[in-house]
């Protein structure tokens, strides 16, 4: 059992071996640095505990994050689908072995993750129970989903990340409707999203159903970049990449 642990180990690491970002130390707290509180977030989160309430605790507690390692690191969009190979085929936590607790919690606990794409969708989440349920738009989460490329463009394909209450109150400029306006008409503009990643095992099936590629999340979202000339941004390199806080309402 011990061999199987560690080679398990060992896979995570292979599957997920990232390239640093040049030129970016990284921050201890919420990725850029503080804004001013927006009128339109929650008073406070202290209303609802980080775990919540109902639900799954442990998984709620990994959603409702607000500090952040400083290292953050290049992922391909790849790699996330990749892991979908140390993916549990369980709803609740409390039900997991310590060997399938331990693979997940090896790629949850790691380094903040960059990864870049292009939006295929942006909306309110429906109430949740990492928010305690409450139905008004500031408690909601912002579900983006991400695709590789204007082929993949279905959500079968795509990945999810997720801007959550607690960070927004540090990121006024973060909105739905600066999102929105970044999903593809005409032009395709190219996002770069720098997170922790989560296994949403609440969705465990949604992969076997098609409703996405991978339930592994960016989630929850400390920085939001959207590359200035349209879709010929570096991913490795920070010449080009503006924040979306910066980004006027149009």
């Amino acid at each position: 059992m011990r061999a199987i642990s560690i080679a398990l180990r060992l896979l995570c690491a292979a599957m997920f071996t990232f390239v640093p970002v040049s030129g970016d130390s990284g921050e201890s707290l919420i990725g850029s640095p503080p804004r001013a509180a927006s009128p339109n977030g929650p008073k406070s989160p202290v209303g609802c505990p980080p775990e919540g309430r109902g639900g799954d605790p442990d998984l709620n507690l990994q959603k409702n994050r607000v500090r952040a390692p400083a290292n953050l690191r290049n992922v391909s969009f790849d790699q996330i689908l990749n892991l979908n190979r140390i993916a549990v085929n369980k709803k609740g936590r409390q039900a997991w072995t310590d060997a399938e607790r331990q693979r997940i919690a090896d790629v949850e606990n790691g380094d903040r993750v960059a990864a870049v794409g292009y939006i295929f969708d942006a909306t309110y989440s429906v109430p949740e129970t990492c928010n305690c349920s409450y139905a008004d738009k500031p408690w909601l989460d912002f579900h983006i989903w991400l695709v590789r490329d204007k082929r993949n463009a279905e959500k079968s394909k795509s990945f999810v990340v997720e801007m959550t209450p607690r960070v927004r109150l540090q990121h006024p400029g973060w909105t739905l409707e600066k999102l929105r306006a970044l999903i593809p008409r005409r032009a395709w503009t190219m996002v770069r999203v720098g997170g922790l990643m989560t296994f949403d095992s609440e969705h465990w099936n949604f992969v076997r159903d098609g409703k996405r590629a991978t339930v592994w999340e960016i989630h929850p979202v400390f920085q939001f970049w959207v590359c200035s000339t349209g879709a010929n941004c570096n991913p490795s390199q920070q010449e080009g990449w503006i924040l979306l806080d910066d980004i006027p309402e149009s």
